[in-house]
């Protein structure tokens, strides 16, 4: 019968039959593996993201903003949001990569579903310091960019 309820102990099963712990290192062992991989998946989301440095690769400005047109301070409306669409090699990379994201991040969803606190706990806080390490410099930057925008004198 499964569990339905949060207990605490070191035979778990995960995911699979075959993967079931007996003992305090294979248990410590499997809590490590699942950090990784909810760690590892906020990378994979970074690069998907629409900041991501790989996708800033793929996709370069179709018009470039020259230093005359910005200091005389008439941007062109197309010259900022035009962009080319990336080769059909770059999609297939990007859609490979969401689905390695989306399917760990599935199958560490079922693993918390073994109830085990230990394994909650450290898939939580994998989740937790991968997105302090992958994703909150996104936030600022886009800050930082507002206010430059922001502060830029463009005059009517």
């Amino acid at each position: 019968m499964m569990q339905m309820s949060f207990y605490w102990g070191e035979r778990v099963i995960l995911l699979f039959w075959e993967w079931k712990t007996t003992n305090g290192g294979n248990y410590f062992g499997s809590l490590l593996v699942l950090f990784v991989a909810a760690f590892f998946n906020n990378y994979l989301d970074r690069l998907t993201s629409s900041s991501s440095p790989l996708l800033s690769r793929f996709y370069k400005p179709s018009g470039a903003v020259t230093s005359e047109v910005k200091s005389a301070g008439k941007i062109p409306e197309e010259s900022g949001s035009s962009q080319q669409r990336p080769s059909m090699a770059a999609r297939l990379l990007l859609t490979s990569l969401f689905f390695v994201r989306v399917t760990v991040a599935y199958l560490l969803m079922l693993a918390i579903m073994s109830y085990n606190g230990g394994v909650f706990i450290a898939i939580v806080v994998g989740y937790s310091l991968g997105f302090y390490v992958f994703r909150t410099d996104i936030h600022g930057r886009k800050k930082d960019s507002l206010k430059a925008h922001a502060d830029a004198d463009i005059c009517c």
